[in-house]
C-alpha cells in the first residue's frame, strides 16, 4: 500500500509541475507580446524557430555517429572510423550552411 501511495503523491507532484511549466509559459508568451507588439512577437517567434529547427542541421548524422563510431574504434578500424568522423563533419556543415540560407 505504502508504495502505491509514493507512486501517486510523486505522479501528481509531476502533473501539477508540468501543468505549472506550462501555465507559466503561457504567461511568458502573452507577456511577451503585449511588450514586443505584434511585429517584435513576430521576429521573436521566427528567431525561437530557427533555433528549435537548427538542431535538426545535422540531419540525424550525430546521433548516428554516436551509435556507430564507439563499435569501429573499439574493434580497432581507424580508418573506417575516420570515414565516419569525416562524413559526420561533411553532413553537419551542409545542414548549418542549408539552415543559414534559408
Amino acid at each position: 500500500m505504502s508504495e502505491a501511495r509514493t507512486l501517486a503523491r510523486h505522479s501528481l507532484g509531476f502533473a501539477i509541475s508540468q501543468y505549472l511549466a506550462r501555465v507559466t509559459l503561457l504567461g511568458r508568451g502573452l507577456v511577451s507580446a503585449a511588450a514586443l507588439g505584434p511585429g517584435g512577437y513576430g521576429g521573436w517567434n521566427a528567431l525561437n524557430l530557427i533555433l528549435d529547427y537548427g538542431a535538426y542541421a545535422s540531419f540525424g548524422v550525430l546521433y548516428g555517429l554516436d551509435l556507430e563510431l564507439p563499435g569501429k574504434v573499439e574493434r580497432g578500424e581507424a580508418a573506417a572510423a575516420e570515414r565516419l568522423s569525416r562524413s559526420a563533419w561533411t553532413w553537419t556543415l551542409l545542414g548549418a550552411a542549408l539552415l543559414a540560407a534559408a
